[in-house]
């Protein structure tokens, strides 16, 4: 479309002055037939033919010295004009007027500007689509097919339905309405009337319905937001007045305060009105009417505030509904992505403080709770918007900087989500270049990690060890048996160490034999360490070789030897009991894991000093724990034994010790 055609189709909408200059806060206007038509003709060309005396007469009505005034779409004037009812526009022109904007519209591709520029006249198409709607008119489609595409298309779609179902009170004092009315032959005209009482309830319906048509526009939600802001408004501005009434009723010298103008202070029906708009969206529209998580929250502090300070049932299921959306928000079932959200949810932690000494119980804990949680940034996801507007590179390094940020905090719960974050950036950035720079760094930073008391961060940073030598194990595996094989390590840190080495022994899978050299003979040096202080590092060592004896299975066999030996240095000379109860735990993991495969995994050498040392133990060792388990590992054996040399002298299905079992056994030897 040429710009002289833009110039031509905006100047058919012929606005109507508010009090000062001509600028149509309210967004409402009459509309000339003649003028839309006589600027459609280029892309219409058939229709010439209209009254122009009506049009006439409207402009010089919109262009008199007495001033128009808005409520929506309805049109007041001033008391000079005439008092009896007077036809302004008849149904014919109302209807050509619809018709031709629907052809401007429809007849050429839909483009913003172009639906932009009927902002000024969509309260009155609105007024006359809830009109319609009451009717079977034809109308009626026509305005519901502008209606919804200005909802999706226009950029002002959001501020002119703010506006749309707003009570002006700057109305009241006028005298004389301009409203749609049923015409002589069956169509709608436009009159002048003395007398207008506006139907909310029904025009909220009719917005309803339009939004229905909408399916996923956010415009619903934006628009529920705002009218729950305005409620929210009226509700704190009527409490301040009803303070300071009741300040100057105690007052000696009520005279010192002054009051605002009558017209700013909201009307009492204005909020009545408000409140029941915002229970028609809820019930009509449900969960549906939130789009995303600004109107979610938005809908919380509305509820919080609503109803706080008050003890009926009603208002306690209202909070209580509030607080499990709040709570949903805060544990991830919505998405928090956005500075701005993360802000909202700050600006609720001060009603959240009053409701955590509230006196009903579950109330005060769920708002307790959503305190901590806002506080520990539980909410928080480093995926969302801004990974759109940054490299992966620019990414990595924000995520990382918060969860240094966390690291340092000195909440608890803080660091430990800090760890668990870390665990999560290196399992979602596998083989990232920027990672492995600062494999390290990490590894410093959950070593460090280890060193807190509590279980939850201690916990979190040996399964982000694991994670670490999951994704990079070339890397880290050699680092960490380092570190537990370190003597100047603390010993509660290498005990910690420990445990991560064999997380990871688990995880690596098939591919543990490649790396079992590490495990087995870092494990082996560590159980052999002579100083006392170091007990439970042998301990835990020589416990560490057995569960490698079970993950290991065949892939254990190049081993054997060496950890044989170590089993029987260690039951013979070790002065601990504790060291000496998990060596018989070696010699009991391979009886179990390999059973009458046990006499091909080892030699005959080797299968005499296992009997050897184990019967020794059984009967000669000090402590009691030691013999028995030793004493089971041989019945074990024997068992195994006698199974492998007489396979057939057990019934199959039953268990080894029945009885017929055990008869069977006596007959063959």
């Amino acid at each position: 479309m040429a710009d002289e055609e833009i110039q031509k189709y905006q100047s058919t909408i012929i606005t109507s002055g508010s009090g000062s200059g001509g600028n149509n806060t309210n967004g409402s206007s009459i509309i000339s037939s003649a003028s839309i038509s006589s600027s459609t003709s280029t892309s219409s060309g058939n229709h010439n033919n209209h009254n122009s005396n009506t049009s006439s007469d409207i402009r010089n009505t919109t262009e008199q010295p007495s001033k128009l005034k808005t409520d929506s779409s309805l049109l007041s004037l001033e008391d000079e004009l005439p008092q009896t009812e007077q036809v302004l526009c008849d149904e014919s022109e109302i209807g050509q007027c619809v018709e031709d904007i629907h052809r401007l519209l429809f007849g050429n591709t839909p483009a913003s500007f172009m639906f932009n520029s009927i902002s000024p006249i969509i309260p009155a198409l609105f007024q006359l689509y809830c009109f319609v709607s009451k009717t079977k008119l034809y109308l009626k489609s026509a305005c519901e097919e502008i209606m919804t595409s200005y909802f999706k298309i226009s950029d002002d779609a959001l501020e002119v339905t703010k506006r749309l179902l707003i009570f002006d009170t700057k109305t009241i004092a006028s005298s004389h309405y301009v409203t749609f009315c049923p015409g002589e032959s069956g169509g709608v005209s436009i009159k002048l009337v003395s007398q207008l009482k506006r139907d909310y309830l029904w025009e909220a319906n009719c917005m309803i319905q339009l939004f229905k048509l909408l399916k996923n526009h956010n415009v619903a939600g934006d628009l529920f937001v705002h009218l729950i802001t305005q409620f929210t408004v009226m509700k704190q501005h009527g409490e301040m007045m009803q303070i300071i009434m009741d300040e100057i009723h105690s007052s000696s010298s009520p005279s010192l305060y002054v009051f605002p103008h009558s017209e700013s202070q909201p009307l009492p029906e204005n909020a009545i009105i408000l409140l029941q708009v915002i229970q028609l969206l809820i019930n009509e529209m449900g969960a549906s009417i939130m789009k995303n998580t600004s109107q979610a929250i938005a809908f919380v502090k509305f509820l919080l505030l609503n109803h706080e300070n008050r003890l009926d049932e009603e208002s306690l299921e209202s909070v209580v509904m509030a607080l499990g959306i709040l709570s949903a928000i805060l544990c991830g079932g919505i998405s928090v992505k956005t500075l701005d959200e993360e802000q909202k949810l700050e600006d609720l932690k001060p009603i959240l403080d009053r409701y955590k000494v509230y006196e009903h119980q579950q109330i005060s804990e769920m708002a307790s709770s959503a305190l901590l949680s806002i506080d520990t940034k539980q909410y928080k996801e480093f995926h969302g918007n801004f990974e759109e507007e940054y490299t992966e590179e620019q990414v990595i390094k924000i995520k990382f900087d918060h969860i240094l940020q966390d690291l340092r905090d000195p909440l608890l719960p803080v660091r430990a989500h800090g760890v668990i974050a870390l665990r999560d950036l290196v399992l979602e950035k596998k083989n990232n270049t920027l990672i492995e720079k600062q494999i390290k760094n990490i590894f410093d930073i959950l070593q460090s990690q280890l060193k807190d008391e509590d279980t939850y961060v201690y916990l979190g940073a040996i399964s982000g060890l694991t994670a670490l030598g999951d994704v990079y194990p070339d890397t880290i595996i050699p680092i960490l048996v380092d570190t537990f094989s370190d003597k100047r390590q603390a010993i509660e840190q290498r005990l910690k160490i420990g445990e991560s080495l064999v997380d990871l022994a688990e995880r690596c899978g098939q591919m543990l034999p490649k790396y079992a050299h590490y495990f087995v003979y870092c494990f082996l040096n560590c159980g052999k360490e002579n100083d006392k202080d170091y007990e439970w590092v042998r301990a835990s060592s020589i416990s560490n070789l057995a569960t490698l004896v079970q993950i290991l299975r065949f892939g254990v066999h190049p081993f054997v030897q060496d950890i044989i030996d170590c089993a029987s240095y260690v039951l013979n000379f070790d002065q601990s009991e504790h060291v000496r109860r998990a060596a018989v735990l070696i010699f009991d993991r391979f009886a179990k894991t390999f059973q009458t495969d046990l006499f091909e995994v080892f030699t005959e050498s080797t299968l005499d000093q296992f009997k050897t040392i184990l019967n020794n133990t059984a009967f000669y060792d000090k402590d009691e724990i030691v013999r028995v388990n030793a004493k089971a590992v041989i019945c074990e054996m024997n068992d195994f034994q006698d199974e492998r040399l007489y396979p057939s002298t057990y019934i199959p299905g039953a268990d080894k010790k029945h009885f017929l079992n055990d008869f069977l056994k006596f007959m063959n030897h």
